[in-house]
């Protein structure tokens, strides 16, 4: 048991590698295209919210792996399988995923608090994955939680969220256009393109996209696609991109 939840660990860590490293070559290549000019002000706001992120999840992350631990002690079930608990904490992890994703749309507290954040932005690039309020620390880590009463250990289940969680950073690009297959099966950048345009009502999927299948949420790609929040102008401040949504309706 405890050599299968090392390979785990192992196992998801080099998952969640390979798509940080996705995103980090798609931010180069983005970089390469663009001429190698300086960051304007929409990716620079957009990567202003990685300090506030990484303090804030250093103080809080050790509160909720606290919280995990506390709460497996009431688990109903014990999984033994080392595939069956892998494939289970991957489905219920990017099925959370896609519930508290759709929440921060379709409750407009959350999406003010937290969710709208991520859509100020304009223009479709990898900047833009960073571009991630901080509060939804505060949040998100609770739609995971009865989980780890069916048995799934926390420690598997936070780096299966974190896993599912740094899936998205590659999505952010126009550099990849549209795979009938992929785009089928998987979250991709073409749907994703589709979820950051200015209806964003669609395509809620971390990883896979049969939840939005299964609940009439898929929308299939497109084209001509307008990116960020409705009735907002665009960047003005480091600041706006937290204030601005209270003042918006939408």
């Amino acid at each position: 048991m405890l050599i299968d939840l090392v390979f785990e660990k192992i196992l998801l860590s080099a998952l969640i590698s390979l798509f940080i490293v996705a995103t980090i070559f798609l931010w180069l290549l983005e970089w390469q295209r663009s001429k190698g000019k300086k960051l304007d002000k929409e990716k620079l706001i957009s990567l202003s919210t990685v300090p506030p992120n990484t303090i804030l999840y250093f103080l809080i992350a050790p509160i909720w792996a606290v919280f995990y631990q506390w709460l497996s002690q009431y688990s109903i079930y014990t999984i033994d399988n080392f595939y069956i608990g892998l494939l289970l904490a991957i489905t219920l992890c990017d099925f959370s995923y896609y519930c508290e994703h759709r929440a921060g749309h379709q409750i407009k507290l959350l999406w003010k608090l937290y969710h709208g954040t991520h859509h100020t932005g304009q223009e479709y690039n990898i900047p833009l994955a960073f571009r991630v309020n901080c509060l939804n620390q505060l949040v998100a880590p609770l739609f995971y939680a009865p989980w780890i009463l069916l048995g799934i250990e926390p420690l598997i289940l936070v780096a299966t969220q974190l896993f599912v969680f740094h899936y998205q950073g590659w999505l952010h690009t126009e550099l990849i256009g549209e795979s009938k297959l992929i785009d089928f099966i998987f979250n991709s950048p073409a749907n994703h393109r589709v979820h950051h345009s200015q209806k964003h009502s669609a395509n809620f999927g971390g990883v896979f996209m049969h939840w939005d299948r299964l609940f009439g949420t898929y929308e299939p790609p497109g084209s001509s696609l307008q990116y960020g929040v409705s009735n907002r102008e665009s960047d003005e401040s480091f600041v706006g991109i937290y204030t601005d949504l209270w003042k918006n309706n939408k």
